[in-house]
């Protein structure tokens, strides 16, 4: 999966806090894959993943992130 966060440049993307897509992004994929937290795999999998829909990012993604 790859995100671009629009609206930011190389270091811009810190002052946006826990609630832009780029930190709540790291936390979301680091507890999907370090701990094992279904509960965040709404933001990248599926077929209506939360990145997906959300405006302040572009989002590629492979066959395999389609599956909940």
């Amino acid at each position: 999966m790859y995100i671009d966060n629009k609206s930011t440049n190389h270091l811009s993307w810190s002052s946006q806090g826990t609630t832009g897509p780029t930190l709540s992004g790291f936390v979301a994929w680091f507890r999907v894959h370090l701990m094992n937290d279904t509960a965040n795999r709404k933001f990248f999998y599926g077929p209506s993943c939360t990145f997906c829909s959300d405006s302040r990012v572009t989002v590629e993604r492979n066959s395999l992130m389609m599956t909940p």
